[in-house]
């Protein structure tokens, strides 16, 4: 099989995130009852808030690329399992980034990919 045709092969649509292979963009969500209210557009970052400033999702614009810049091998998508948007509150802000979980020689793994510390005043 192609490297293409495993990147379509009914990819993600099933889980709380979703890689589109052909525009290159990663999707994540936290399950909420509440529904989103603003997107926040932060370089090639887009995340998403309720209303009452709770983070709920977040978007990475062109992962392959990001994941290069982080020196972090992009391969890890074919083989990804799972994906969990970690938001961590602080004192004044809220630190966001993504849990990759991924398998590699039988083994499970997880890597975390930072993406920001975002002043709590910005969310609401």
């Amino acid at each position: 099989m192609k490297d293409d045709e495993l990147m379509k092969k009914d990819f993600y649509y099933d889980k709380d995130y979703y890689y589109d292979p052909e525009i290159g963009d990663f999707q994540i969500y936290r399950k909420s009852s509440d529904k989103v209210s603003n997107n926040i557009f932060v370089g090639d970052f887009i995340i998403s808030v309720t209303k009452e400033g709770e983070v709920v999702g977040l978007e990475i614009r062109d992962l392959v690329y990001r994941f290069e810049e982080a020196g972090i091998d992009p391969g890890i998508i074919k083989k990804m399992k799972e994906a969990e948007l970690q938001v961590i509150k602080k004192i004044d802000c809220v630190f966001i980034a993504v849990d990759f979980i991924f398998e590699d020689n039988g083994r499970l793994l997880k890597m975390r990919m930072p993406i920001t510390h975002f002043p709590l005043s910005e969310l609401y």
